[in-house]
């Protein structure tokens, strides 16, 4: 039996048939302490949220602009050349949902980096705040997607909401640390940017923050997993389940529109845009995450590497009002190749915002699952790629692991030896390109 990722050959492979129900606990290839070998398997490339930066709107002109379905496109167009004294015009940078431009109970229209909410129990945070903390930060033991009655998937919304907004044993200054620590992120990719480099290339000389986060969330009560427990179970944050969890999320809150209190509508409808924001990364679109799941993990770490080889690479996909484009994933948001991307991102959001501000006005609630934002999402299934998938959705895998464009599938592979030979070839380090087998 192997004791370790450096004894593992490619004859090592060669197992009766299995696929993905198959007991994979049992691999015979996996060393004896399996969970302590799989954290040397993780990417090493700091934290993992999809909800990237975009320039916020600072100028009068930059908020009229910001109204528009191409302001994305507009903001990279006029994007100056950094100055003498190391600024930038894309100065200062925020979560997705920060760029927004949010009609107030107040009469009056504000950009959402400015006007924070203070939640209940006293936490102040921006609608793109909350779209960084929810989800990835803010959930329970209880998948949202895990049910299919929409009002069982609102409470499982409301439990996590609870966590992040009214919760007063660990917040405010749980959720506090939490965003200063990623404040190290912000900053490198914000230099990346004022050298005019793509951001994916940085990450690897990011710190690592896994570890400290993890410390501030692992003394939590039962019911709210920690920062790495709750990856373990993240799969509305993928495919399907992602816009259950969305639609769960935005429904509950374009009720609370419709009763009159706009401001905990706005609030509670960033919660919901994390998994929309999802919906626009490439390594959430074909990935069979509710399946890549098992109780040592091995499983869960082929889902992130499947995951990580989506999003760098990218996918081909057209939304349902007709238009196409190359999406990108997890830190290549703000990459030159995803402005496309990026753009179609914030439309959705812009979309999900503005129903939650007519619903206030008009009191009116649209049918659930008829939602703007789905306009602009990418169809699920007419996504298309040179790469062909690391798995499949009837649990075959790659034969080729080490040729991303040869659609070769087998049954025969075991969890734990696709996760070290992945880590083993190197391939999985960033930035992740395409192998020498694919036609580009």
């Amino acid at each position: 039996m192997s004791t370790g990722i450096q004894e593992l050959t490619v004859e090592t492979l060669s197992h009766e048939l299995t696929g993905w129900d198959y007991d994979h606990d049992n691999d015979p290839n996996a060393p004896p302490n399996i969970e302590a070998e799989l954290e040397k398997l993780q990417p090493d490339h700091g934290h993992n949220d999809y909800s990237q930066l975009v320039a916020i709107p600072i100028s009068e002109e930059e908020i009229e602009a910001a109204s528009k379905i191409d302001y994305v496109k507009w903001k990279q167009e006029r994007a100056e050349k950094p100055h003498k004294d190391g600024s930038f015009e894309y100065a200062e940078h925020s979560y997705l949902g920060d760029s927004l431009t949010l009609a107030w109970d107040d009469g009056q229209s504000y950009v959402a980096k400015n006007k924070p909410f203070k939640l209940q129990n006293g936490l102040e945070v921006t609608y793109g705040q909350i779209n960084g903390l929810a989800g990835d930060f803010y959930g329970t033991v209880n998948p949202i997607s895990d049910v299919k009655d929409l009002h069982e998937q609102q409470q499982r919304f409301l439990r996590a909401w609870y966590w992040l907004a009214q919760d007063t044993t660990r917040n405010p200054a749980e959720a506090q640390k939490i965003i200063n620590t990623l404040s190290t992120e912000v900053e490198m990719v914000q230099a990346a940017l004022d050298k005019h480099q793509d951001p994916s290339t940085v990450y690897p000389k990011i710190p690592d923050v896994n570890v400290q986060l993890q410390l501030y969330t692992i003394a939590r009560p039962a019911e709210c997993p920690s920062y790495l427990e709750l990856a373990k179970i993240n799969w509305d944050h993928f495919g399907a389940d992602a816009r259950t969890a969305y639609n769960a999320c935005h429904s509950y809150a374009l009720q609370v529109a419709a009763d009159g209190d706009l401001q905990l509508a706005y609030a509670m409808n960033a919660f919901g845009d994390h998994f929309l924001q999802d919906s626009f990364a490439a390594g959430h679109m074909r990935t069979p995450r509710r399946k890549l799941h098992g109780s040592v993990g091995a499983a869960d770490l082929c889902a992130k590497f499947m995951h990580d080889e989506d999003n760098a690479i990218g996918l081909s996909v057209k939304s349902p009002i007709g238009r196409s484009w190359h999406t990108y994933g997890d830190k290549r948001l703000l990459d030159k190749e995803d402005i496309s991307n990026k753009n179609e991102a914030w439309n959705a959001v812009r979309a999900s915002a503005d129903e939650i501000y007519s619903a206030w006005t008009t009191k009116k609630v649209p049918a659930c699952p008829n939602y703007a934002a789905w306009e602009y999402a990418p169809i699920l299934t007419e996504v298309s790629s040179i790469v062909a998938p690391l798995f499949r959705p009837d649990g075959q895998r790659r034969k080729d692991i080490k040729k991303r464009c040869q659609a070769k599938y087998t049954n025969n592979y075991w969890y734990w030896s696709t996760a070290a030979e992945i880590k083993l070839s190197g391939l999985w380090d960033y930035p992740i390109k395409p192998t020498s087998d694919c036609k580009i």
